[in-house]
């Protein structure tokens, strides 16, 4: 009875411990666990890694940068109608950005922030005024040239445990932000005669594809949409990390 007893018991501890490898092999599958010495710095325990992310951004505004203008006090005399309009619709841009991330498998929780450096302008001659190109007033719209940036996602690797192209695919949905000003006024004699600054906090959401091309810089390509605008956000960059793989 004793050693029958014994026999039961033995085979319920080896059942419950193939159970639990079970379990472990799909968590393991799932999750990507793989053997990687810790790199970074640690946070209560969590290991964070970083990189430096950078872009060439093309941000289409839409209308959120049109403006209507008037003619200038100094020509209301002998200029009718209206001058016109210009417009920030479309900008080209690059971004710096220092990002943080927590590997879990094959998930990579990231927040990053920094920058982007803008290039974007529109000036023409007044539409009222018939003189000589060169001669006449000019209307204008000018983004400054610098934006706070930050972006939050999560990057996933479907085949890091893999062999060959698939193995070096990531795929990531991000939220990104950032803050633009511009001003826009008159042009009188090659300067620029302020009206008024006009300032617009753009909240995009996207999704990015990336590509590892050695250990620790990964080539990315992404679209954003805005989630408070109409913009529309291409994106080409790159990151180059400090993990060791």
């Amino acid at each position: 009875m004793a050693v029958s007893s014994a026999l039961l018991f033995g085979s319920h501890e080896r059942a419950a411990a193939e159970d639990i490898s079970v379990v472990e092999t799909i968590s393991d599958y799932l999750l990507g666990y793989n053997e990687k010495e810790d790199s970074g710095f640690s946070v209560a325990g969590v290991n964070i890694d970083t990189a430096v992310r950078g872009s060439y951004r093309f941000w289409d505004f839409g209308d959120e940068f049109k403006f209507e203008h008037k003619t200038h006090p100094d020509d209301a005399d002998f200029l009718e109608g209206s001058p016109g309009s210009t417009a920030i619709d479309k900008a080209h841009m690059l971004g710096v950005d220092l990002e943080a991330f927590v590997p879990i498998g094959n998930f990579e929780p990231y927040a990053g922030a920094g920058a982007l450096f803008v290039f974007g302008r529109d000036e023409h001659q007044n539409d009222n005024d018939f003189r000589p190109s060169g001669r006449g007033s000019m209307v204008y719209s000018d983004i400054f040239p610098a934006a706070p940036h930050f972006n939050s996602g999560v990057r996933f690797y479907p085949f890091k445990d893999g062999k060959g192209f698939l193995e070096k695919l990531s795929l990531s949905g991000e939220v990104e932000g950032a803050y633009f000003e511009v001003e826009h006024g008159w042009n009188r004699f090659g300067k620029d005669d302020r009206v008024k600054d006009e300032s617009k906090f753009f909240l995009n959401a996207g999704a990015i594809v990336g590509y590892k091309l050695y250990d620790n810089i990964d080539l990315n390509l992404g679209y954003h949409h805005g989630l408070n605008s109409e913009s529309n956000v291409f994106t080409i960059g790159f990151r180059v990390g400090f993990w060791e793989d």
